[in-house]
């Protein structure tokens, strides 16, 4: 039997699971599933990733030498065949959460690989700044 090809969800809120951005992740499901698409999600809340040093280190040897659940999401998310990255605003910007992820993944940034994946950004907001948000 084949495997389903899968969609990797990074959620970015403090609220594992109960906010409006699970919420919202969840929403996708359906029809994620219909088009024969596996939605693996990853809440932020209660991972343990420690903030970037700005060292560098990534750039030269392609991964971060902070040992913490960072690798673990890293992985997840290079090996799948979408990603979406997902996030309440908090003063018009992603959580801490999450920009702390992104921020350590400085080398995928900085140094651009050669193939793609489809991606998604969706940003939950009472009223403001979800588009620039979004855009960012």
């Amino acid at each position: 039997m084949f495997e389903k090809p899968t969609i990797v969800a990074v959620n970015g809120s403090p609220h594992a699971g109960i906010g409006n951005t699970a919420l919202m992740i969840d929403m996708l499901q359906p029809t994620l599933a219909e088009e024969g698409f596996e939605l693996e999600v990853i809440d932020l809340a209660g991972k343990n990733v420690e903030y970037c040093t700005g060292c560098a280190f990534c750039m030269d040897k392609g991964r971060c030498w902070i040992d913490d659940d960072h690798r673990k999401i890293l992985e997840k998310l290079l090996s799948a065949d979408g990603v979406i990255l997902a996030s309440p605003v908090y003063f018009l910007h992603v959580t801490g959460q999450m920009k702390t992820s992104l921020d350590r993944s400085l080398a995928f940034g900085h140094k651009p690989r050669t193939t793609w994946k489809p991606g998604l950004a969706i940003s939950v907001s009472a009223g403001l700044g979800e588009t620039e948000t979004a855009n960012f």
